[in-house]
């Protein structure tokens, strides 16, 4: 009985390392759509530099609130965006920019969740089918 709970237990946890697996493969195309910036990444904002490559998605969502903010009032005041620059770049320009910096970041937040989820896994699984997953591999590894 004991041994069937330790089976079921490691079919599960094989399972669930099977959806970390499709997440990562999401991921990873999502990844490969890099982002090819427009501006610097470096944002003199109200007094302060900010460097998009060092802050968290919450603090670039922050920013990119306040750009938002000033392309209502470009718009209120019937001004072009284009016209309306921000350290040598037009604001949409760091609008796209501080998008796909969130994503960047977002993808990498996910992946570092995934390596934790993979690793819990792993420790969660069977000493006898972790051996017989390893020999598996080293099977397919010198056959293909």
């Amino acid at each position: 009985m004991a041994k069937d709970i330790v089976s079921a237990n490691d079919e599960k946890v094989l399972a669930l390392k099977q959806l970390v697996e499709e997440k990562k493969e999401k991921l990873a195309s999502k990844k490969s759509l890099r982002t090819k910036f427009l501006t610097t990444c470096t944002l003199d904002l109200d007094g302060t530099r900010h460097n998009f490559h060092t802050l968290q998605v919450k603090q670039l969502n922050g920013i990119l609130v306040r750009l938002h903010a000033l392309v209502l009032a470009a718009e209120d005041l019937d001004i072009e965006l284009d016209v309306v620059e921000l350290s040598g770049f037009p604001l949409s320009h760091w609008i796209t920019d501080l998008k796909g910096k969130i994503n960047e970041v977002a993808i990498r937040e996910e992946e570092a969740e995934l390596r934790k989820a993979e690793a819990a896994l792993d420790k969660l699984l069977s000493a006898g089918k972790k051996v017989e997953l390893e020999l598996n591999n080293l099977e397919s590894l010198l056959k293909g």
